[in-house]
């Protein structure tokens, strides 16, 4: 007898789903946000053409929140989210960003 079986990964929160998708934004002045979970990790970066910035290292994942240890600068960034279907709303500080969900 021979028995087939997948493993695929449950969504149970907010959370699960965030870190299953890549998410992107770029805004009319050129701006772009995008961020991306690989294993216990996540790449937040900002650009456009006068300014490069990114946050990567090892994230702690949260019901409401996440933090990346950035590698280079040894500081934690905390990001609140929101999940709305498609797109995320991430505060950092006081600024707010809304990212969509990049299809594969």
């Amino acid at each position: 007898m021979m028995l087939l079986c997948a493993c695929q990964r449950s969504v149970d929160s907010p959370s699960d789903e965030i870190v299953l998708f890549d998410w992107r934004s770029e805004s009319d002045n050129g701006n772009t946000v995008s961020l991306r979970f690989e294993e216990d990790s996540a790449i937040f970066t900002g650009e456009n053409d006068s300014f490069h910035v990114s946050v990567s290292g090892y994230c702690a994942m949260y019901n409401d929140r996440f933090i990346i240890s950035d590698t280079k600068t040894r500081d934690n960034y905390t990001f609140h989210y929101q999940l709305f279907g498609d797109h995320i709303e991430l505060t950092y500080g006081d600024g707010t960003i809304s990212l969509n969900k990049v299809a594969d």
